[in-house]
């Protein structure tokens, strides 16, 4: 519940951290920065997104559902950019990826998942751009491909019979 016709900011905070854990509700009395909660709900009355705008921007963390009710994406919106891990599911609710996020750009290791919560890809990324090694994976775990990129620009590709397999300790070849 967002308390709207709150009168005292003591009312406020009760009423704010009433909320369960996973709700992203924030407590404006604790800050000068006008902040405020934001929800949004299919035709059905199901749970769309919420997040939180501070002085009318995106800030704070946004969840993002399916028409289903199950979780769709969330993550951490600073200044109206992308920032940190973000993590995507199917609509079953089953985790499909996880990307890192760095001033509104990929940054970092992308990985992307079966259904069945297995590694299906595992690539890098700076600044935007596809940089450094990118493994693609079949469903049983073994290497189907890997690509190596420079700034966005392939620069070798290796494809792999799905025999082949890398060894989790070293990360090698076999």
């Amino acid at each position: 519940m967002i308390c709207s016709g709150c009168n005292s900011s003591q009312e406020k905070t009760k009423n704010l951290r009433s909320k369960d854990a996973d709700s992203t509700i924030v407590d404006t009395t604790t800050s000068s920065i006008p902040t405020k909660p934001v929800i949004k709900y299919y035709n059905d009355g199901i749970k769309e997104s919420e997040g939180v705008l501070k002085n009318g921007v995106k800030d704070g963390i946004a969840k993002l559902y399916y028409a289903n009710g199950q979780l769709k994406q969330k993550g951490l919106w600073r200044n109206n950019k992308q920032e940190g891990l973000w993590e995507f599911y199917d609509k079953e609710g089953n985790l499909s990826a996880k990307i890192n996020f760095k001033n509104d750009l990929q940054d970092g290791i992308c990985i992307f998942y079966f259904p069945n919560k297995v590694v299906s890809e595992k690539t890098y990324w700076k600044k935007g751009k596809v940089n450094g090694e990118s493994i693609e994976y079949y469903a049983n775990s073994s290497i189907k491909r890997i690509t190596k990129w420079l700034n966005g620009q392939q620069i070798e590709e290796k494809i792999f019979d799905s025999v082949i397999r890398i060894s989790s300790s070293k990360d090698t070849v076999q």
